[in-house]
């Protein structure tokens, strides 16, 4: 995968998404009890997902003698690896923090903005889960490489 592609298809995943949610609103519209149970979901999840990627972070920085991390290094691109792993737990904290706002709303009482509203959170949603597997694909291919240097 190239740079550029690499660097920006969790955007462009997010996007998707959130323009997908945002043709099909209409027919996709959750009634206001499952939304609760969602938010509440996303929120535990999130934080899930913060303890992991902290986790995954210190294994990164304790397997340096790997062969995968001198190449990443040598290359230049561990720098860029970790501030894919700060993206997505900083991700992970605003989607939770949109996901508790999303609780505090009350969302029996139609509103023309909530339609709108959500389909943001459809957007940071897709992007955070676009995040997630980047950072999950390039940490599990450097965990499969066997060879140490």
């Amino acid at each position: 995968m190239t740079e550029p592609v690499e660097r920006w298809y969790p955007a462009f995943g997010g996007l998707v998404l959130c323009g997908a949610y945002f043709v099909l609103r209409r027919r996709l519209q959750l009634p206001p009890e499952a939304l609760a149970n969602l938010f509440t979901t996303v929120v535990s999840v999130s934080a899930i997902a913060v303890g992991f990627l902290a986790t995954a972070q210190s294994i990164l920085f304790s397997i340096e003698d790997k062969r995968a991390i001198k190449f990443l290094k040598d290359a230049g691109k561990f720098g860029a690896l970790i501030n894919y792993m700060m993206s997505v737990v900083n991700l992970s904290f605003l989607l939770a923090a949109a996901s508790a706002v999303g609780l505090l709303i009350n969302w029996k009482e139609e509103s023309k903005w909530h339609s709108y509203g959500f389909t943001l959170w459809v957007l940071l949603s897709g992007t955070a889960a676009s995040s997630y597997y980047r950072v999950v694909s390039i940490f599990s291919a450097i965990l499969r490489s066997t060879d140490d240097a």
